[in-house]
């Protein structure tokens, strides 16, 4: 079972936050502590699913705005 916080997007890139919309089919590299943050460090992706390729686009796009 998930649950998710919202957080603001500077602090998502910055702390490497897994958006809980990612985080179906992913799968846990080690144990995590019930309430721990996730991050992408502590997932496996699967390969070649669309959402990660609009989300690394969004992340670009949002980057060129803020400079």
């Amino acid at each position: 079972m998930t649950y998710g916080l919202c957080e603001n997007y500077e602090v998502s890139l910055k702390e490497n936050l897994l958006p809980i919309g990612l985080a179906e089919g992913c799968f846990l590299k080690n144990d995590v502590l019930k309430d721990h943050v996730l991050t992408y460090d502590d997932v496996i992706i699967p390969s070649d699913r669309l959402c990660d390729k609009i989300e690394s686009r969004t992340d670009y796009i949002f980057s060129i705005n803020t400079l």
